[in-house]
């Protein structure tokens, strides 16, 4: 397998994981989306409709290459914000944290391990400024209600913190492991390249030799006629002086 088509396989795999990411989120969100609606949640209802569109929108963008980073962004953006609404919110029951580990493997497998850094970087400096700011007893709006208690906060950020940084470095052996392969095998391409310019020019000589053999036994055919014939010639000819 070339270099090429490996790169192609690679891509639509991970096309593939973006489509069933997705569609598992939009499903998740219509049917929270219901719910809310049903609970007379309106506000809440709205943003998560926003977030199905987004999805949606994201799912017809992946297959246009010109448009494949507003693809990752819209989903990279869902992701993003509603694991800051579980946080600020702690959705239904108080349990919005568990859905917010969600946002490490998420946005490291879409976006890659440097945007997925800095995404993270941005994700997590967003958390922190709200968790101070519900420290420091700043009147926030309503939306932000932190059902939590202080010591379930500072444990969910350090864990959140650990599992980030663990996803960014696999993420980036991942990467890593990736290019070193594709270097390998433009080798291997390059060394079957080789080897086969090598056997047609083996081929070739052998052709020529061949040819060459077949001129040489050609020529050999008529100095060995020619010499029969004078041969024969001479036979004649002694006859003929016998005969006199």
């Amino acid at each position: 397998m070339n270099n090429i088509s490996f790169q192609s396989q690679y891509i639509f795999s991970k096309k593939r994981f973006f489509y069933f990411l997705a569609i598992i989120g939009m499903l998740i969100f219509s049917a929270y989306a219901f719910i809310n609606l049903y609970l007379k949640d309106f506000s809440t209802a709205i943003l998560e409709f926003v977030f199905v569109v987004m999805l949606l929108a994201a799912i017809i963008l992946i297959n246009f290459p010109k448009y494949w980073n507003t693809a990752l962004f819209l989903g990279s953006l869902t992701i993003t914000f509603i694991s800051i609404h579980n946080y600020s919110t702690g959705g239904f029951d108080s349990t919005g944290l568990y859905w917010v580990y969600m946002f490490p493997p998420i946005i490291f497998m879409v976006q890659g391990y440097k945007k997925g850094l800095y995404w993270s970087i941005i994700f997590y400096a967003i958390l922190l400024i709200i968790f101070f700011l519900h420290l420091s007893n700043v009147s926030l709006p309503k939306y932000f209600s932190f059902p939590y208690s202080t010591y379930t906060l500072i444990i969910f950020l350090i864990s959140l913190a650990i599992i980030l940084i663990l996803f960014c470095i696999y993420q980036r052996e991942q990467e890593r492991f990736q290019k070193l392969l594709n270097v390998q095998i433009e080798q291997n391409k390059k060394v079957s390249e080789n080897l086969r310019k090598s056997l047609f020019a083996r081929d070739e000589s052998f052709k020529k030799t061949e040819e060459k053999t077949n001129e040489l036994e050609t020529l050999n055919s008529l100095m060995i006629g020619r010499e029969l014939k004078i041969i024969e010639l001479k036979n004649k000819i002694k006859e003929l002086e016998e005969n006199k």
